[in-house]
C-alpha cells in the first residue's frame, strides 16, 4: 500500500531553514580542529506539544517553542528559531523531557541531561542556566561519575531511571543532590548467570516505559530486560535478540496497549517486535526501514482508532509507517512511504495531527564543505544526500540537509 492509497499528503509548515548548514569546529584527540556537519541527532516533543527539544552534533541541547498559529493558512513557512540552548563542557550522553511539561507553568518546563564526568542535571528548557537539581550517579568502587547513556522519567514524573554501564539506577526527583534510591546490576561479575540478569556486561543504550508501568531496557550487546513498577521493581524477564543483523539497541517503543515491544538497532533495516506475554521469540518484523547505518535513527509509535502505527525515518530521506503490526504477517513491509528529507527522527505531536522530522547529514571525506571524520562519534554515517531545500524537503545542492521541519499529514 502506498501513501497515495492512504491519501497522506505531507505539507511542510515550519522549518529551521539553513540555520544549521554551516560547519562547526570540533576538538579532535589528534590535536586539530575540522569543520563538522551540525546534524540533528535526536528530537522529542514536550508532553503538551508546544515545544521540541533537540540534540545536535555540536553537543548542544536546543529548545524550539512552536508558533501558536502553526497550522494557520499562510503563504510562507514558519521559521523555527531556538528559544534557548545548553552547551555543557563535556559530551552529552542522553536527555529526557519532563512528562508533565506545560509551557504555561515554568516549574514544569524542565529537562534531564547526562554528560560525561558530571552529575545528572535537571535544567529549565526555557532557560538552561536555571538549574533545579543535581543527581550524583557515582561508581562507589572508583568514586567516579557514571555516564547515563539513557534516561527515562516515570509516568508521574516523581522519579527517573538512569541507564549506565551494566547498571540501572532509580532516582527521586524531589531529592536534589542525592544519589539513587536503588540500583540493579544487569549482569553478574562472576559465577553462574542468574535467570533474571543479562549475560553480557554492556551499556544501557535505550529505555522505554509501557502504559502498564513495565520498563524495557536495551543494551549495546543486543539484550533486553523488563522491570516492574516503572523500573523501580524487580527484573521479571531478560532475553537476547536472536536475529544476526543489528549492532546494538538504539530505540524501544511500546504499543499503546502495552502488549508489544518494538526494538530498533544500529545498522539494521528491521524493527523487531515481541509480545511480552511470551518473549522467547519475536512475533514479527517491520522490514524495509533502510537504516543500515551506525547513526541512530529514532522510531515512534502512534495510537489509532483500531490499533497503532509505527513510524521511522531512513537514511534515504524517506519516512515509513507500518500499521497494526501485531496482526500482520511475520515480515511486515511499510504501509506508507513518504519522501521527505534526510531523516534522523520522525516524531508525532501528542495530538497525532502534526509530524516533526529532524535531519542529519554527514558529508563524505574531502567534500568542499569540510573534511568528515566520524572516528570520535558514536553515531557515524557517511551515506547521506547533500543539498539545500527545494521546497520538497530533499537535498539538491552542496549544503548539508540539517533541519528540523514540521509537517501536517
Amino acid at each position: 500500500m502506498s501513501s497515495t492509497d492512504l491519501n497522506l499528503t505531507p505539507k511542510c509548515v515550519a522549518t529551521t531553514g539553513d540555520a544549521f548548514s554551516e560547519p562547526f569546529r570540533a576538538s579532535r584527540n589528534r590535536g586539530k580542529c575540522d569543520g563538522r556537519s551540525n546534524l540533528f541527532r535526536h528530537a522529542t516533543f514536550s508532553a503538551d506539544g508546544t515545544t521540541i527539544v533537540t540534540q545536535n552534533e555540536d553537543n548542544r541541547l536546543r529548545t524550539f517553542v512552536l508558533p501558536e498559529d502553526l497550522l494557520a493558512e499562510r503563504d510562507e513557512l514558519h521559521q523555527l528559531e531556538r528559544y534557548s540552548e545548553y552547551h555543557p563542557g563535556t559530551k552529552i550522553q542522553s536527555f529526557a523531557v519532563y512528562p508533565k511539561f506545560a509551557l504555561e507553568d515554568p516549574s514544569t518546563t524542565v529537562v534531564l541531561s547526562s554528560s560525561v564526568d558530571v552529575p545528572i542535571t535537571l535544567r529549565n528548557a526555557l532557560h538552561y542556566d536555571t538549574v533545579h537539581a543535581f543527581y550524583p550517579f557515582i561508581n562507589e568502587r572508583t568514586e567516579e561519575f557514571r555516564s547515563a547513556r539513557s534516561l527515562a522519567f516515570t509516568s508521574s514524573g516523581s522519579c527517573f531511571i538512569a541507564g549506565g554501564h551494566n547498571v540501572i539506577a532509580a532516582f527521586d526527583v524531589t531529592r536534589p543532590n542525592s544519589g539513587p534510591l536503588s540500583e540493579f546490576v544487569l549482569s553478574p561479575n562472576r559465577g553462574p548467570i542468574d535467570a533474571f540478569r543479562l549475560k553480557r556486561r554492556a551499556w544501557v543504550s535505550a529505555m522505554k516505559l509501557s502504559s502498564g508501568g513495565l520498563l524495557a531496557v536495551g543494551t549495546t550487546q543486543r539484550e533486553i530486560g523488563l522491570f516492574e513498577n516503572h523500573g523501580l521493581g524487580k527484573c521479571v524477564c531478560t532475553f537476547p535478540l536472536e536475529a544476526r543483523e543489528g549492532t546494538g539497541v538504539t530505540g524501544l517503543q511500546w504499543s499503546p496497549c502495552g502488549r508489544y515491544l518494538l526494538v530498533a538497532e544500529r545498522s539494521s533495516d528491521t524493527v523487531q517486535m515481541f509480545d511480552v506475554r511470551d518473549v522467547r521469540q519475536e512475533v514479527g518484523r517491520l522490514v524495509g526501514r533502510n537504516a543500515r547505518t551506525p547513526q541512530v535513527l529514532d522510531i515512534d509509535v502512534v495510537p489509532t482508532a483500531d490499533g497503532f502505527e509505527a513510524w521511522a525515518g531512513g537514511k534515504d530521506g524517506h519516512v515509513r509507517m507500518w500499521s497494526n503490526s501485531g496482526s500482520q504477517d511475520a515480515l511486515h513491509t511499510p504501509d506508507v512511504d513518504l519522501d521527505l528529507h534526510q531523516v534522523s527522527s520522525a516524531i508525532w505531536h501528542p495530538s497525532g495531527s502534526v509530524l516533526a522530522t529532524s535531519s542529519g547529514d554527514r558529508l563524505p571525506p574531502n567534500d568542499s564543505y569540510g573534511e568528515s571524520d566520524s572516528s570520535d562519534s558514536s553515531d557515524s554515517d557517511s551515506d547521506s544526500d547533500n543539498g539545500s531545500d527545494n521546497g520538497t524537503g530533499r537535498s539538491t545542492a552542496t549544503t548539508p540537509d540539517n533541519k528540523l521541519k514540521i509537517w501536517t499529514v
